[in-house]
């Protein structure tokens, strides 16, 4: 699962971390990227966010700073069932030419499920402006994020990223991996963005080759509509084992 948490306030205004992880409870995933997480700020009552939706789950969890803000850190992180190590979280480019963006991040971990194998996984949250996105994404595929590890089963990519399925970014990155929408064939109501009416694709999985995509959905019930500004997206995939 990939899910902007919006720092756990909701489409109504309201911080609850329970509900948000009320929706990843429900759709029991085995590793959720989250974006838009706070550790340890004054706006979110100082807690670390990823580790206390974790407990309530159930979950372990890996945290990737993007911003020292706040008294406290902002960024993405990862919660899973299964064993994660991580294994590189960094800033992304941004446009020296507007000092005021703020900064964006990715973070990978190396994930070992239980049937062996390892699986790559690359968790990012990209800019707003186009200019902005491509450079991240150009800097993902350049500098070697989305090369799985040794031994690795292959590579997903997921996260915001702030555009939709025709932009210049995502067409970038499909020229490594596949968008599962896609292989799916799955278009009407994948829309993530705003929750209440999700018109826009903005959240994306994408997949490297030999990974086999079973299902994908968009929760769009209102206990999802309301958790947070983004609606998550889910996919089952098959991982090959050697």
């Amino acid at each position: 699962m990939t899910y902007n948490v919006h720092h756990g306030v909701g489409a109504d205004g309201r911080l609850s971390l329970g509900r948000v992880a009320e929706v990843i409870r429900r759709l029991d995933p085995q590793l959720v990227a989250l974006q838009e997480v706070d550790v340890g700020r004054r706006r979110s009552g100082v807690v670390d966010q990823p580790r206390s939706i974790a407990d309530i789950v159930g979950m372990r969890s890996i945290f990737g700073e993007t911003i020292r803000t706040d008294g406290g850190r902002y960024g993405n992180a990862f919660l899973s069932r299964w064993p994660v190590d991580l294994v590189r979280s960094a800033t992304l480019p941004t446009l020296k030419a507007v000092p005021t963006l703020e900064p964006r991040g990715a973070m990978s971990v190396a994930v070992s499920t239980p049937g062996g194998a390892s699986l790559h996984v690359v968790n990012t949250h990209l800019g707003l402006r186009h200019a902005e996105r491509s450079a991240q994404m150009r800097a993902l595929i350049e500098e070697d994020w989305l090369e799985p590890g040794h031994g690795s089963a292959g590579t997903v990519m997921c996260g915001d990223f702030n555009c939709g399925p025709a932009s210049g970014p995502h067409r970038l990155a499909c020229g490594l991996l596949r968008d599962v929408r896609r292989l799916t064939g799955r278009r009407r109501g994948m829309g993530t963005w705003p929750s209440l009416f999700p018109l826009f694709a903005l959240d994306h999985v994408m997949v490297g080759p030999g990974i086999e995509v079973l299902d994908v959905q968009v929760p769009r019930d209102r206990f999802a509509r309301l958790a947070s500004d983004h609606l998550p997206v889910l996919v089952t995939i098959r991982i090959p084992v050697e």
